[in-house]
């Protein structure tokens, strides 16, 4: 087993070598000045190359045979624009202001009663409450 993993591992290394070899036998040669011109070019090519399937899922809707690109979700296509009547809206509004008004009184009631004992039970049952709880109650009781 040891053996055929040797003999493609050296065949690999033989064939790296000689690749690396013919390379160096072609670039050594030119002058430093052509080396930096060479990368530059390469540098755009690939650098376009690496644009050019994000430019076409973003700008395309057509598919194309040749290189198929899944297109990119923009925030728009996740969360379109809102077509609620505008009097619905001001109801949504008046209803979480409403809501936020009797989380409030609980608070309050919570805070004047010193029963923090049902207001850390609550904060228990309610994990992800907890958080919030504390910066409504910081910020509340703050000004």
């Amino acid at each position: 087993m040891n053996d055929k993993k040797e003999k493609v591992r050296g065949w690999f290394t033989k064939t790296a070598q000689s690749v690396a070899d013919k390379l160096n036998g072609w670039i050594n040669p030119l002058s430093h000045e052509t080396k930096k011109k060479g990368l530059i070019v390469m540098g755009v090519l690939i650098g376009v190359a690496c644009a050019m399937p994000v430019i076409r899922s973003v700008r395309s809707n057509e598919p194309s045979s040749a290189l198929e690109v899944d297109p990119i979700s923009r925030p728009i296509d996740i969360f379109p624009q809102d077509t609620v009547p505008e009097q619905q809206a001001e109801q949504d509004i008046i209803r979480q202001y409403n809501r936020m008004i009797r989380f409030k009184k609980l608070v309050d009631k919570f805070n004047s009663s010193s029963d923090w004992n049902s207001l850390d039970s609550l904060m228990k049952t309610h994990q992800g409450l907890q958080d919030s709880l504390r910066e409504f109650v910081e910020r509340y009781y703050s000004h």
